[in-house]
């Protein structure tokens, strides 16, 4: 038996398929376009290919995301809060706080020790602190995104503070000091503490820090920003394999489990392969 989630974001789509011990068999991404229908239609074509699958193999199928309505379909649509706790918890299930940058917001989420969402809160500041801010910041300082971990690493405890929260203003006041000579490993690292600094203004609003502490979305994947953020938080952090998978992974999980209990089937064992996770 096969499952699929949809995660439709601002930025980038992500399809997954998994069998029905959560092994995943395909995973797929692409960039997202306006035509979210058509978009999905041809990622569902590219896993089921990757997972030598045919369409009737897929027994179900859930959408999330920002265009999760639009996925014509999918069996049901789901929030991201509600995936991406899923997915997480699967995952790590010691996790109780969820930190996701994705590539126009941010979010935190509480988790308990079932996986129950206790509480959540999401950016409130445009798209400051997120993947669109590290693009303009990468463009300004030419500083590729997969570089952020041994740039900032070189820079050690020396930090410029970046004040601005606006992602425009942010941009000049970096240009600024470059201008100014400030070695581009402290600008750097400035930038991360900001980012972090906004992430935790999201947490604070949830109501703080409980650990472990799952990081997901896009952004996980710059080293830099886990460097200051494990600095901050004081642990390690729990990051999947494939950060930005979490979301569809979780709409998978909730396709199947809908799915089995609608056929009277019983739960199975979870076998969480294929976006395996490390700490």
């Amino acid at each position: 038996m096969y499952f699929g989630g949809i995660d439709i974001g601002s930025v980038a789509a992500k399809f997954l398929i998994m069998d029905e011990y959560g092994k995943v068999v395909a995973y797929v991404v692409e960039n997202t376009i306006p035509d979210v229908d058509l978009l999905s239609m041809e990622l569902r074509e590219k896993a089921l290919r990757q997972a030598r699958l045919r369409k009737e193999d897929l027994l179900c199928m859930f959408s999330t995301g920002y265009g999760r309505h639009v996925v014509s379909f999918a069996e049901k649509n789901l929030t991201e809060i509600i995936c991406h706790a899923t997915g997480v918890h699967k995952l790590f299930p010691t996790v109780r706080t969820i930190i996701d940058i994705g590539g126009q917001d941010s979010k935190a989420i509480r988790l308990d020790d079932t996986g129950r969402i206790l509480n959540f809160a999401m950016n409130s500041k445009c798209a400051a602190g997120t993947g669109r801010f590290t693009e303009v910041m990468s463009k300004a300082l030419g500083i590729e995104f997969e570089r952020w971990g041994e740039v900032v690493a070189s820079a050690g405890a020396a930090r410029t503070k970046i004040s601005n929260i606006c992602t425009i203003f942010a941009e000049s006041e970096v240009i600024s000091k470059i201008m100014q000579k400030v070695p581009l490993n402290q600008i750097l690292a400035g930038i991360c503490e900001s980012i972090v600094a906004r992430v935790f203004e999201t947490i604070n609003r949830m109501g703080g820090v409980f650990l472990d502490v799952a990081f997901t979305g896009g952004v996980a994947r710059n080293m830099g920003i886990r460097q200051i953020l494990e600095e901050r938080i004081k642990a390690p952090l729990c990051i999947p394999e494939i950060p930005q998978s979490t979301g569809a992974l979780g709409a998978a999980y909730r396709a199947r489990d809908e799915y089995l209990k609608s056929k009277h089937i019983p739960p199975v064992a979870d076998v969480r392969k294929g976006t395996g996770a490390n700490k």
